[in-house]
């Protein structure tokens, strides 16, 4: 792989990386989930920035890559990263938003409940 296509790379995992940080610490994005794309993408940074360790794991996957294929499937790859770490997003934001509605409904038929026991005696 070209030197070029490896900064690039590094360039946009790190924009990941501080992506992932910044979704988690305004709590749209569950920390499980960022734990996992921060490792996906510490991975991949890891592979583009080592060519040995890409030829290691090609040959141990018995795979002869070009380098261009390479690279091309490492732009490939951030585009999906990007789409699954945006829809890991909105999942998080959903299920927090279940989780408020829960208990709001529980609430009030606590309230309700409290209010007919309270009538009643």
């Amino acid at each position: 792989m070209s030197l070029h296509s490896i900064i690039i790379i590094e360039i946009v995992c790190i924009f990941l990386i501080s992506w992932i940080i910044n979704l988690t610490r305004a709590k749209k994005l569950y920390v499980g989930f960022s734990v996992i794309w921060f490792l996906t993408v510490v991975g991949l940074m890891t592979l583009s920035a080592s060519p040995f360790l890409l030829e290691w794991l090609g040959k141990i996957l018995g795979i002869t890559i070009i380098d261009s294929v390479v690279a091309m499937m490492c732009y490939m790859f951030i585009f999906i990263l990007i789409v699954l770490i945006n829809l890991s997003k909105q999942v998080s934001i959903l299920a927090n938003n279940v989780t408020q509605i829960a208990q709001s409904i529980a609430l009030e038929k606590d309230t309700a409940a409290t209010h007919d026991s309270q009538k009643n005696a």
